[in-house]
């Protein structure tokens, strides 16, 4: 067999597994569709080929396809006046008319049943019960408390490497098609506070180089994010794994 038709058939086969295996490994960060036309074929393969010569294989693509990287926020294709009234989603350019982004798994959490969800959109591990402490703290006990499960003064599961969440983490949980708490339906964890307008604990700071002494909250009611003095109360949810 000459070496043209050797390489002719090595390419078709690694195509064939291109296609088969997207989305999964070869595909991120775009989902497959590479030249983000909707669809994953040959041509995203042919993509795929060009960011592999040109040294980008296990990095972004070279021409990423951006807006897909960004996970849809949930909100169901429901559209609304400046009343509140529903109406017809058709040229409204509202999320519930694009649903832009990239789409969420199903099921969107996996609960393994020893005290620890892991979010399969985000690869995420978090404890089952979102009130762990028992109970609401302020900064910098919240970040004491989550380096006390690694040094197993407090219940860890079995991991030695918990941390409290930094705001986009924790902001990943949020289903804007819910709320009270806005987390997807179904969701498996435990205790989490929704009572009045709660928030949960970020490890993110906020202010000036010379005083940061405010943190980035999350409020798990209705998916607001705002910031608050450190010496504030609020819950902690532990989080582990990522990149």
């Amino acid at each position: 067999m000459s070496r043209k038709k050797i390489i002719a058939k090595g390419v078709v086969v690694v195509a064939v597994l291109f296609l088969l295996s997207a989305p999964t490994a070869l595909a991120e960060p775009c989902n497959g569709d590479f030249d983000c036309d909707g669809d994953v074929d040959i041509v995203d393969f042919i993509a795929f080929m060009s960011d592999f010569t040109r040294g980008c294989f296990g990095k972004n693509p070279c021409e990423p396809c951006r807006y897909i990287d960004i996970p849809k926020t949930g909100q169901p294709p429901i559209c609304s006046d400046s009343s509140g009234t529903v109406i017809d989603c058709t040229d409204t350019g509202q999320d519930g008319e694009y649903q832009r982004g990239f789409a969420w798994p199903e099921p969107r959490f996996t609960d393994h049943e020893d005290g620890t969800v892991t979010d399969t959109l985000t690869g995420l591990m978090w404890t089952k019960d979102a009130n762990l402490p028992g109970g609401s703290k302020n900064w910098q006990e919240a970040l004491d408390y989550v380096a006390g499960m690694n040094t197993s003064t407090y219940e860890n599961f079995g991991y030695l490497d918990w941390r409290l969440p930094n705001l986009r983490e924790l902001h990943s949980l949020i289903d804007y098609g819910e709320n009270t708490p806005a987390l997807t339906s179904g969701h498996p964890f435990i205790n989490v506070q929704i009572e009045g307008i709660t928030y949960f604990w970020s490890s993110t700071t906020f202010g000036p180089e010379s005083h940061r002494s405010g943190a980035w909250r999350v409020c798990l009611t209705f998916g607001a994010v705002n910031i608050d003095p450190k010496t504030s109360t609020w819950y902690t949810w532990p989080v582990r794994g990522g990149i």
